[in-house]
């Protein structure tokens, strides 16, 4: 049940995983020879996964375009949204003669799913002006209107590790209209807020047979419209105007996840949650969609009835990730904890007694300690503030996410094992002192 260890073993173990407790250090002076540490691992945990209304995707890094399929996960779609910066000067003579117009972009290196089939994928004109909108930030669930037909549709074979340039032509019709704007000097290509009416942006989506989801670069510039044309003196001039995206908040990604025939169907707001018991003993995590896994502690209604609060010395909260998980991605480095409550808000970001946000870190399997790769976010002072008034709220909880980058641009997918999970059992272990 609790396992009792001579102090200077634990001591080394404690403090070589956490340099500072600056609210729990134990003086000298309430210590005698037989004092010993305590370490308590079998306080219950309750896990079970949260669906968030929305998660904020504005400023991507990443264009996260296509569709991945998986039977405990279900389908999910990821469209991605930019809008371009307009070119207010220009290199161009009356007798300059249009030759093409493409789309350029790169690859950022994330993919999820078959990368060994064709992909196929469509650009879009945006219909909805976004600025009408009327949003500091656009988020994975944003609705917005395309074109009927695509300006382009293509067709690559994958190569995601790849840093060349993937160029694709778009109608020459398109580019022409845009090269005799430009040489009729339309306010429409002289002035930002003109063009943004006239052309409001792009819009990348996946074919509905795509079995993998990509990701492009979405930083400023990394995806671009070149409208190609040449000039003719006593030799050949070719020229180019880029269109770059603009980046900031109208860079975004929204993804659609669809549940149905998964243990995970009946998911659809956030102030629902549905019990690892009811999944299969596993909680969920996922970037973009948004699935967060929620620990709930019940057991720490028990804790004063072991040791006093100035006892406790550290508080470490494992969670064991599942091979599902590694067989569908490489797993994060880190999770994010929030604060939460019974209706699943995600409040203040987990600190030391510092201020500073402390993560949950991957570990690798120690054969002493733990026999799979686990996750570990010592939460001291988290457990102390829910415990200093002497009594602990059941409706206190903790909910797991994918840190920001993760969160934005990948479905990274993580497993947990819950409390009847005998191989991916997750633990709150306190270390105690008794003398």
């Amino acid at each position: 049940m609790y396992r009792f260890l001579f102090a200077f073993i634990i001591l080394a173990v404690i403090f070589s995983s956490c340099d500072d407790q600056n609210e729990l250090k134990m003086g000298q002076e309430y210590m005698d020879n037989n004092s010993e540490i305590i370490l308590i691992d079998d306080l219950e945990l309750e896990l079970s996964t949260v669906q968030l209304d929305s998660v904020a995707t504005s400023d991507a890094t990443g264009k996260l375009v296509g569709k991945f399929q998986h039977p405990l996960i279900g389908e999910i779609n990821s469209e991605s949204v930019c809008r371009l910066d307009p070119q207010l000067s220009y290199d161009i003579e009356d007798e300059d003669i249009f030759d093409s117009i493409t789309i350029s972009m790169y690859y950022d290196g994330y993919y999820l799913g078959d990368t060994a089939e064709v992909y196929n994928f469509s650009v879009y004109e945006l219909e909805t002006n976004i600025e009408d909108l009327d949003q500091s930030s656009y988020y994975n669930s944003t609705i917005v209107e395309t074109s009927t037909e695509p300006l382009g549709s293509f067709s690559i074979f994958p190569r995601p590790a790849k840093t060349d340039k993937l160029e694709f032509r778009l109608p020459d019709a398109f580019g022409s209209n845009w090269f005799n704007m430009i040489m009729e000097e339309a306010d429409e290509m002289k002035e930002n807020s003109k063009f943004y009416e006239y052309f409001n942006g792009l819009v990348f989506k996946g074919d509905e047979n795509n079995k993998a989801l990509l990701g492009f670069m979405a930083e400023e510039d990394s995806v671009c419209i070149n409208l190609y044309y040449h000039r003719v003196g006593e030799r050949r001039e070719e020229l180019q105007i880029k269109f770059g995206s603009e980046g900031d908040i109208y860079d975004f990604n929204i993804c659609h996840h669809n549940k149905e025939n998964t243990l995970l169907a009946s998911l659809q707001t956030q102030d629902e949650e549905l019990k690892a018991s009811e999944t299969g003993n596993v909680s969920f995590i996922q970037g973009s969609t948004g699935l967060a896994t929620k620990v709930n502690f019940p057991g720490l209604a028990e804790v004063f009835q072991l040791v006093e609060l100035d006892q406790i010395i550290k508080a470490e909260l494992i969670l064991v990730p599942t091979k599902e998980s590694e067989d569908i991605n490489d797993l994060p480095e880190y999770l994010i904890a929030y604060e939460s409550d019974r209706i699943n808000s995600l409040n203040d970001v987990v600190e030391d007694g510092s201020g500073n946000t402390t993560a949950l870190s991957l570990n690798p399997a120690d054969d002493n300690f733990e026999s799979q790769e686990y996750y570990s976010i010592d939460i001291t002072d988290y457990i102390v503030e829910c415990l200093v008034t002497g009594y602990f709220d059941k409706d206190n909880a903790l909910l797991i996410t994918q840190e920001s980058d993760e969160l934005i641009n990948t479905v990274s997918t993580v497993m947990l094992g819950a409390e009847d999970n005998e191989d991916y059992k997750p633990k709150l272990v306190l270390y105690t002192y008794y003398y």
